[in-house]
């Protein structure tokens, strides 16, 4: 069976930004984006209204009213419950023992908070601030050069994300933001400034500037360490604004530049340019770094002891700050969906997202710090929520405080968020959500935290050239990464999103049992090969490839031993391995099952010419078996060397070969935007360059059902294929290849898993709108013209059917079997099971499952390698996780 394939193009910032500008957030202009649509990062101060006469400061103002207060309260009791006795420490998360600088920071926060809300007294504070600050004074550093990223709360040992005893580097966006608050400590209460100074040059501050710009640190391989420029357009500038308050030059890290603008609803957005695939970090664009910038600092300069309330001397971030509060207040107008987006935990796996405006290309993102996607994780956070009412009193504002004003249990503290899919509450509670609302209380009562006046200058400075260079320069060294501590015990993280969570999912025993079947029935003794379709002696390789992948998951699901997994693999590699190539140079796209001979589509001897993209799928699933069977890997890397695949890939784009009546074979680019990126997978696999082919470019934006499609601009042309979009590339990227690991070649990038949620979202709705049950993808049919591709869009049509040259074909729509137990299996909701249960019963025990059902509702009887494959794989996914990952487990011991 041919596959579709497409185009890569670079994934750069400027790429990205067009794809954000036209897709979900849409496209305003005109009189609606008046204020919003120029580029907000210019020089000089800018002013803010006062919201009613006589504030005394932006945003809300006055004493806390009793709803307000019920809050404060719950968040103080968070705090309460949390310190603990011997250091003074506070737990990052609800009764688990650790703590990050920034969380620690939140902590200090918190107190200061308390006591200028009348919630503790000041003997209280002083008492709880001087038994933190004697702990943070002498806490041990990373390599005694700066305090690690994460301590033990109890014993202020350094430990692991997970809680374990280790050092793990340095984060200066969480020293910066403790940094700040000794400096509050030391105005508010005076008894501590000693103490503060002494916490603070304990840190070693200098080690984590140079040449103006902030450097954490990361251990390396060889036991030693290296310094990782630190810090995201929003954050760095935050960060960079506390070493200045002691008086280190962070002047680079203080400007907005490399920056881009994206256009989200009419509202143009400043975001960091550098690109998240060279230097490991996500350009996130979120709310709370704006909403502490005008807490804590007002939007002034650090170093600002003369302008007013309603004078901002940081004129770009606090322009940035409206337009993040403007572009949440149009999502919900147009969605109807409340938004205040920013980092959050979670009560459960992943335990953590960013929740953002934008991110990596991507409007409204919900992504872990390694990239995966978590849509169903996007909420309303309860600090972003609050931090927005009280600087900005607007009817958007007050609806945001109404719908979470409740959101706390008097015990434990506030929730962190409720969900956008249900409203639901998180049920966690931590250090930094609750002392950022106690902070957001206090500026209602009193403006901002820091008070004006000159900055101070450290004793000494260590010298630039006491660093450590980074083998690359700022703009293309990586940067340390800072994560949020993750409650789980034992403590516990998955190594490769996304994560093995054993479980039976929808394809049980006695379904996966059936799907065997039809191996045994359609194998061809003498060659090993699989019949594509049932009873008849033809196969591609992309159905070859399924045929791979139902040995395998077998064996892994303990259908059949491995002896008898290793004999039928071997004897369909020593049939792959004498393959007779088109022309010499690449196998035919064709063969008979029962003599190996290269054949036509009507099974007839001929030489048709190869297909890359059933060839990059064949590529996966060798590697897979080369790394599960060590026995086999020389006879697979044998035939990937025989079939001459390097012949197939051109300056990073996929090339198939055809005759097509000409004498001598054409080579011609291959694919269209779903399926080229995830055979391109295959061929990164054995160290190819398939970069252009693995990008999404050239796209336009296609709206379905409300959501934002990604579909390919070429069209059908070439022989190259339709530009269908459908279900089952997104299928098997997760489960056959699952990394989104950016340093490796052959990994899911962000904007794939994007568009795989919103072609599963938009066959949803579509149920929804229509009561017709939707799992769209290519399959056979029992009657002529025997394949379609059943799309959720193509050519600019969405839900259309088409054969193999986009001719619309009626009366062949249908819920396939193996995209709806995909969609159970990958995307799980209420509709993905009712899908499941549509087709759990279309098969024949003694043949195997059946492609679909007709969205008349009539059974499709046809039976196929790839239906019964895909189900087969989709089972051992269930239980392991993505197979390649599982298969490398060999290598790794």
């Amino acid at each position: 069976m041919i596959r579709m394939q497409q185009r890569f193009g670079l994934f750069l910032s400027l790429g990205l930004a067009f794809l954000s500008a036209n897709c979900a957030a849409g496209r305003t202009t005109g009189a609606a984006s008046a204020g919003f649509a120029g580029d907000p990062v210019t020089s000089g101060l800018t002013t803010s209204t006062p919201a009613e006469p006589g504030a005394a400061h932006p945003g809300r103002t006055g004493a806390l009213l009793p709803e307000e207060r019920r809050l404060a309260e719950a968040a103080w009791r968070y705090v309460v419950n949390n310190t603990q006795t011997q250091t003074g420490l506070v737990n990052a998360a609800d009764n688990y023992p650790s703590t990050t600088m920034w969380d620690s920071a939140s902590a200090i926060g918190a107190i200061i908070s308390a006591e200028g809300l009348g919630l503790t007294t000041r003997e209280d504070a002083s008492s709880r601030l001087s038994l933190m600050l004697d702990t943070l004074g002498r806490i041990p550093l990373f390599r005694e050069t700066c305090p690690n990223k994460a301590y033990n709360t109890v014993s202020a040992q350094p430990v692991t994300y997970t809680n374990q005893p280790g050092e793990i580097g340095c984060s200066a966006l969480d020293v910066g933001r403790a940094m700040y608050w000794m400096r509050v400590v030391q105005q508010r209460h005076p008894e501590l400034a000693e103490k503060a100074a002494a916490a603070v040059a304990h840190w070693k501050p200098a080690n984590l500037v140079r040449d103006g710009e902030l450097y954490g640190t990361a251990p390396k391989g060889d036991g030693q360490f290296e310094y990782l420029q630190e810090g995201r357009l929003g954050y760095e500038e935050y960060g960079a604004k506390a070493f200045r308050l002691w008086g280190y030059d962070a002047s680079k890290a203080s400007r907005a530049e490399p920056y881009g603008l994206i256009s989200l609803f009419g509202v143009r957005l400043p975001y960091d340019a550098r690109d998240p695939r060279s230097t490991g970090a996500h350009n996130y664009v979120v709310t709370e770094s704006y909403v502490l910038d005008g807490i804590e600092y007002g939007w002034d300069e650090p170093d600002d002891a003369t302008s007013g309330p309603f004078e901002h001397t940081s004129g770009w971030i606090a322009r940035g700050a409206q337009r993040i509060f403007e572009v949440q207040k149009r999502r919900y107008e147009r969605t109807g969906i409340l938004t205040a987006r920013t980092e959050h935990q979670l009560a459960g796996a992943p335990y953590f997202v960013y929740d953002t405006i934008y991110s990596d290309g991507m409007p409204w993102a919900t992504i872990t710090d390694t990239g995966e996607a978590h849509p169903e994780a996007s909420a309303v956070a309860l600090k972003g929520a609050i931090g927005m009412w009280v600087l900005s009193k607007s009817d958007y504002t007050d609806k945001l405080f109404a719908a979470v004003k409740d959101a706390y249990d008097p015990a434990k503290g506030i929730y962190e968020g409720l969900l956008e899919k249900d409203g639901s509450r998180i049920a966690a509670f931590t250090a930094n959500n609750n002392g950022i609302i106690l902070e957001s209380l206090l500026y209602k009562v009193e403006g901002k935290i820091l008070r004006q006046g000159p900055v101070s200058v450290p004793e000494r400075k260590v010298s630039s050239a006491r660093f450590r260079r980074p083998a690359a320069g700022p703009e293309l060294a990586r940067t340390t990464l800072v994560k949020r501590i993750i409650p789980v015990t034992p403590p516990k993280l998955a190594p490769l999103p996304p994560a093995a969570v054993p479980h039976e999912g929808p394809v049980d025993d006695a379904m996966a049992q059936v799907a065997w079947t039809y191996f045994i029935n359609n194998t061809q003794s003498d060659t090993g090969l699989v019949n594509a379709v049932d009873g008849y002696p033809s196969t591609t390789l992309w159905d070859a490839a399924s045929g791979l992948g139902a040995v395998v998951a077998a064996e892994g699901l303990g259908l059949i031993n491995r002896d008898e997994a290793e004999s039928r693999l071997r004897k369909a590699l020593e049939t792959f391995g004498s393959f007779r190539l088109f022309a010499g140079l690449c196998p035919n796209k064709v063969y008979d099952t029962r003599t190996a001979r290269p054949a036509n589509y009507s099974n007839q001897p001929a030489e048709i010419g190869c297909s890359a993209i059933d060839v990059g799928r064949m590529l996966i699933w060798f590697k897979i078996v080369g790394n599960r069977y060590p026995d086999l890997a020389e006879k697979v890397a044998d035939v990937v060397r025989y079939w001459k695949v390097a012949g197939l890939v051109r300056e990073g784009e996929l090339y198939g070969v055809n005759r097509s009546g000409r004498q001598e074979p054409q080579f011609l680019q291959e694919g269209r935007l779903g399926y080229e990126e995830y055979s391109a997978r295959g061929f990164a696999l054995w160290g190819m360059d398939t970069t252009r082919a693995a990008a999404p470019e050239p796209f336009q934006i296609v709206r379905v059902e409300g959501l934002p499609i990604m579909q390919d601009e070429r069209g059908n042309r070439d022989d190259a294929g339709i530009n269908a979009v459908v279900t089952e590339n997104h299928i098997l990227d997760l489960v056959e290849v699952g990394s989104v690991n950016p340093s490796e070649p052959w990994h899911i990038a962000q904007w794939s898993r994007a568009q795989g949620d919103n072609v599963v979202l938009a066959q949803e709705k579509r149920f929804a709108r229509t009561g017709i049950l939707t799992a769209r993808t290519e399959h056979q049919l029992d009657r002529a013209p025997n394949f379609v591709y059943d799309t959720v869009l193509s050519q600019g049509e969405p839900f259309a059917t088409q054969d193999v040259s986009g001719k619309p074909i009626a009366n062949a729509a249908a819920v396939s079997t193996k995209a709806a137990i995909g969609i159970a299996a990958l995307w799980p909701s209420a509709y993905a099971t009712r899908l499941a249960d549509s087709v759990r019963d279309l098969f024949d025990a003694k043949s195997g499952f059946f492609e679909g059902k007709l969205e008349s509702g009539k059974p499709i009887r046809a039976r196929t390698a790839n239906t019964n494959g895909v189900l087969l794989a989709i089972a051992l996914y269930s239980r392991v996780g993505s197979i390649l990952q599982w298969s490398m487990q060999n290598l790794q011991k």
